[in-house]
């Protein structure tokens, strides 16, 4: 059978796209090894020049100029790189930003299909940020983006019924993220001279409901006062200041607001941790708690993230929004012996391990591509209701 040409279009290739590059860079990769041609079209910025294209390790990149607005993203060379490379699909990753439209132009050009992976920007408390912006973006082109893909490719139950709550007809393909797992080195050489903390990393923007996770944390500092908060990430929007007020007027002493980490050192804070907290208000998937679980710590997530088999495999919390109901799963996990968390954490990265690796993601999706292309019958995986 003839070899796929697939292409990823996106919006940062560095760190600045946060999760949507991890999964970009890792499943381009894979991709390339299960034997399909492919190329990454994104955008250009200060840390893809100072570093960040050095470190990259998925498939080729093209990272392009960008004119005007970052917020914006408006590449004008991606539409002709991407019909000069001449993919026989396209897989847009994310959405209301310039290349959206440059997937339109490409697919218009040549009469190829796309699908579309939304990674979770088309879930309610998503929606609700810059919505200005978003309207504008939608009657200029996102609507028709929307209206000529071929499918959409979701995470989870949990986004398939996002992507039909915002009215999208399309099919849709169910297939999770996955995640590298952290070496065996790393996962074995736990730090146990560290005061025991509770982490929550990733990006601090008000849809991940940290503001939340504070209040509740004053519940209960006063009964663990060795423990500590520890949130780590990448400030969006100033929302960062806004957290430190908040714990400040609460008087609170064990609260810690960090810069983001990433690699080995990630990993480290994450494996050292006694629990993950994912407070988000929603998320199509989280790489953050897979990460965490395959690092041994069990992990609390809201119902905004998709991760019931936190209780199905007795590996940590699936809980309810609200204060009071984070809180007391706090105090449980907090109260437990660390014997108890270790073996918590022990059954969860048995878990990722089995059902989040990406050659097996991988290879799912390279059954949508050929379907896709009209190569094969339409996969298991794709969903038409």
């Amino acid at each position: 059978m003839p070899v796929v040409r697939v292409a990823f279009a996106t919006s940062w290739l560095s760190k600045a796209g946060g999760g949507v590059s991890v999964v970009v860079e890792a499943l381009s990769r894979n991709l390339a090894d299960a034997g399909l041609e492919v190329s990454v079209f994104g955008l250009e910025d200060r840390l893809w020049l100072d570093g960040d294209r050095e470190a990259w390790s998925g498939a080729p990149a093209r990272a392009l100029p960008v004119l005007g607005p970052a917020a914006l993203g408006y590449a004008p060379e991606m539409a002709r790189r991407i019909i000069e490379w001449a993919p026989d699909v396209v897989h847009l990753h994310g959405l209301w930003v310039h290349p959206s439209r440059s997937v339109l132009q490409w697919s218009r050009s040549t009469g190829r299909p796309y699908m579309i992976s939304p990674h979770g920007m088309l879930g309610t408390a998503a929606l609700r940020y810059s919505r200005s912006k978003k309207r504008l973006i939608s009657a200029l082109y996102q609507n028709a983006v929307f209206a000529s893909a071929r499918s959409i490719h979701v995470t989870s139950e949990q986004e398939h019924e996002e992507v039909r709550e915002y009215g999208l007809s399309h099919p849709v393909a169910i297939i999770p993220n996955g995640i590298v797992l952290p070496s065996a080195a790393t996962r074995a050489s736990r730090n146990e001279a560290v005061c025991p903390y509770v982490l929550s990393l990733g990006r601090v923007h008000p849809k991940k409901g940290l503001d939340r996770l504070i209040i509740a944390w004053k519940d209960i500092e006063l009964s663990f006062p060795n423990w500590h908060l520890r949130i780590v990430g990448p400030d969006e929007v100033g929302h960062t200041k806004a957290l430190r007020e908040l714990a400040d007027n609460a008087g609170l002493k064990n609260v810690h607001f960090e810069a983001p980490v990433y690699g080995d050192a990630k990993y480290a804070l994450m494996r050292d941790a006694e629990v993950f907290v994912l407070p988000t208000l929603n998320d199509n998937f989280a790489l953050t708690v897979a990460e965490s679980l395959a690092c041994r710590t069990p992990v609390i997530s809201t119902k905004g993230a998709p991760w019931h088999g936190l209780d199905d495999n007795r590996c940590g919390w699936w809980i309810d929004h609200g204060i009071e109901p984070l809180s007391a799963t706090l105090r449980q996990a907090m109260s437990l012996t660390s014997e108890q968390r270790h073996a918590m954490g022990a059954r969860g990265a048995e878990w990722v391990a089995r059902d989040f690796c990406w050659p097996a993601i991988a290879q799912s999706l390279v059954g949508v591509y050929r379907w896709l292309n009209n190569r094969t019958a339409e996969p298991p995986c794709v969903r038409i209701d």
